[in-house]
């Protein structure tokens, strides 16, 4: 999310949780509609996973279309944050670590890709490598928005996903 920190600097804490709460609520809305499954928040983030736990007829098409919706989401206009998603598909690790504070997460390289593609989306749409793009370009629209440099890959093109047209 953009302009999170920001806000938080100029505000109560109570009024960044409930805020943030209510922003969050919605999400687990949009995964549960969509069939993906909340993993975790970290910070002003949101992981969810499609086809993890439960069977998704099309999960990366699932998790475009909640991206999708995500990044179209306000809970109040006057707060300038903006919701930037992105997206991977591939293997996992998944399971509970610790004795305290149980909590089931996910790790490998598909999520630390997904995180990055966060970093280069725009807002409106969900961002993804070109492979995962091959897969969705007679579904969606999109556009190449440049390389990035992910460590132990090299440069990777990435493309920003788009529901419609661009105008």
């Amino acid at each position: 999310m953009t302009n999170f920190t920001a806000y938080c600097d100029k505000h109560e804490p109570e009024d960044v949780v409930s805020r943030l709460d209510a922003l969050f609520v919605i999400f687990e809305r949009i995964a549960a509609k969509h069939g993906l499954e909340k993993i975790k928040t970290i910070g002003d983030g949101f992981m969810a996973a499609a086809g993890l736990l439960n069977k998704v007829d099309d999960p990366l098409g699932a998790a475009v279309r909640c991206g999708l919706e995500m990044s179209s989401t306000l809970i109040d206009a006057h707060l300038d944050w903006e919701v930037r998603v992105g997206v991977h598909a591939g293997p996992v690790v998944a399971g509970v670590v610790g004795q305290e504070r149980y909590q089931f997460d996910i790790w490998g390289d598909t999520v630390n890709v997904a995180a990055r593609m966060v970093g280069m989306s725009v807002p409106g749409s969900v961002a993804a490598t070109s492979h995962i793009w091959e897969q969705l370009a007679s579904v969606f629209q999109g556009e190449a928005l440049g390389e990035l440099e992910i460590k132990g890959k090299g440069a990777v093109a990435v493309f920003g996903i788009r529901s419609r047209p661009l105008v």
